[in-house]
């Protein structure tokens, strides 16, 4: 990106403050920039990927596409030849954006002359371009290369490839996301996913307490409201009071879960999906310290052995490999319960799956050093490795004790594991509640699908690591940990031969 230019905040503030714009009611009026709008101003200069997630009509579309216009006037000028690329969802709000751009640059003869503008983008005197398009055509994108990307409500693309072929006409340039977040949607698992990924995206998030304009009278409502209102994040009472009495009712149809989609307070409600779903809360997603990866399979590591207590619980659940569900390792320090390592893979076989027990009982193992120089070391403190049976689980459990594994088997078939498999499942409901339970992408993933049939009782959704969590959880208490033991003797003795040696008379008289 060397020689391209991106203005400071002051400056791009500046120029939208000297435009007018038709606000939400459709009056014109000077465009005055809203607490959205200035935040994102700062990412805008970044020549960085951004991914701006927002509440509904926040003006986010139309601050990105007037900077999107500065870009690309300003770089024509320097004789950057660049091109980028806005795209959104529906050809309704493409013709929308042609017609901003082109009041845009009607209100700026001057600034703008040479500018030329048709239905599908906007060519500037030194040939660059300011392209308009769909996330639901067939071949966007697929040829050229952008300098800058501006997509738009990408969950609500009909075409989820538009996404993926217009990766590659990017690069290394600037890519910036602005939406609102419907996994139901037909991108809404990849917008998710880019959200949650390790990957080059900033994420910003904006609350909907923050839009100035999204409040009522706060009397409007009750106390047990407001008490209701703040377990969902919200700070400020009016903003609670226009999300229960405006927007839940006239904006999201009285749809609780639409709701807290196009107008989320906190981020978990932005992959609010129904009125089923099991986990409330949203676990955080966190980076490995490390992995090891080696045989067959990946294990994270979240905190290192030095870093822990010195107890801990391993268990596994099993499945098929065969893509459907996930077999999964969760392996917590019995102290606070925190999972310090896990591995989730839906395609791993029994024997890398006893593998990867291996290795994370060998990694967690505490060994001690010879008390008496010499003799041999005391034994060392192996964690107990719980491996589910039912049906391929006997395969995986026998795989581990051929490579020395000791394991314990743990029966889920029948009514009494149907009981069983709710019991961790609500351990892990609860350890996500209070933030014990933090781990990779697919945790939070399996925490949002999770369901469970009111009338039936059946589990629909995965839940692979949460069950591995819950199984181990469970363990903890039926092995806890030991209790600190006191020295025999304020005196400790390290080499037994200085210690005889410094002796007077026979050993019967020794103290």
């Amino acid at each position: 990106m060397s020689g391209l230019v991106w203005l400071k905040p002051a400056a791009i503030k500046a120029f939208c403050e000297s435009l007018k714009i038709v606000d939400t009611v459709g009056a014109t009026t000077p465009w005055r920039l809203n607490h959205e709008q200035t935040t994102a101003l700062a990412h805008l200069s970044s020549a960085g990927w951004t991914f701006l997630a927002k509440p509904r009509q926040v003006g986010m579309t139309t601050l990105v596409q007037a900077d999107d216009v500065l870009w690309c006037w300003l770089n024509d000028r320097l004789q950057n030849r660049v091109r980028c690329g806005l795209y959104v969802d529906t050809d309704k709000k493409l013709k929308e954006r042609q017609a901003f751009a082109e009041s845009v640059i009607r209100q700026k003869p001057k600034m703008f002359a040479g500018v030329d503008i048709n239905s599908d983008r906007v060519l500037f005197p030194g040939g660059s371009v300011l392209e308009f398009g769909t996330g639901s055509g067939k071949n966007e994108g697929r040829s050229g290369t952008f300098q800058r990307l501006h997509l738009s409500e990408v969950p609500f693309w009909q075409n989820p490839s538009t996404y993926g072929a217009l990766m590659p006409a990017i690069r290394d340039r600037q890519c910036i996301v602005e939406t609102t977040i419907d996994v139901d949607a037909p991108c809404g698992p990849l917008v998710k996913e880019l959200w949650r990924g390790d990957n080059s995206y900033t994420k910003v998030f904006f609350r909907v307490e923050d839009h100035e304009h999204y409040q009522a009278d706060p009397a409007a409502i009750t106390e047990t409201e407001w008490d209701y209102a703040r377990q969902q994040g919200f700070t400020i009472r009016a903003a609670a009071a226009w999300w229960l009495r405006h927007a839940l009712p006239d904006l999201a149809g009285g749809d609780g879960q639409r709701l807290m989609r196009e107008y989320p307070q906190i981020q978990e409600h932005m992959f609010a999906a129904d009125a089923g779903r099991y986990i409330k809360g949203t676990p955080e997603v966190i980076r490995p310290v490390r992995t090891i990866n080696r045989n067959g399979f990946e294990l994270l590591i979240y905190r290192e052995p030095a870093d822990c207590s010195g107890e801990y619980m391993i268990a596994c659940d099993v499945a098929a490999g065969k893509k459907r569900d996930a077999s999964a390792v969760a392996v917590l320090d019995k102290r606070d319960r925190v999972m310090v390592a896990c591995l989730r893979d839906n395609e791993i076989e029994a024997p890398a799956l006893a593998r990867a027990l291996k290795a994370s009982r060998d990694e967690y193992t505490v060994r001690f050093e010879p008390i008496i120089k010499g003799a041999d070391p005391p034994s060392p403190r192996v964690p107990t490795v719980v491996v589910e049976v039912q049906g391929l689980g006997h395969g995986v459990a026998q795989a581990a004790r051929e490579i020395g594994v000791g394991v314990v088997e743990q029966d889920v078939s029948g009514a009494e594991g149907s009981s069983l498999i709710a019991e961790v499942l609500r351990r892990s409901k609860v350890a996500v509640a209070s933030g014990v339970l933090a781990g990779p992408a697919e945790l939070a993933t399996e925490c949002d699908e999770l369901r469970r049939d009111p009338v039936t009782g059946k589990w629909k959704g995965s839940k692979d690591l949460l069950v591995a969590y819950g199984h181990a959880d469970r363990w903890c208490d039926l092995e806890p940990m030991e209790p600190t033991k006191k020295p025999a003797s304020s005196h400790l003795v390290i080499r037994a031969e200085e210690y005889i040696n410094a002796q007077k008379g026979p050993p019967s008289a020794w103290d």
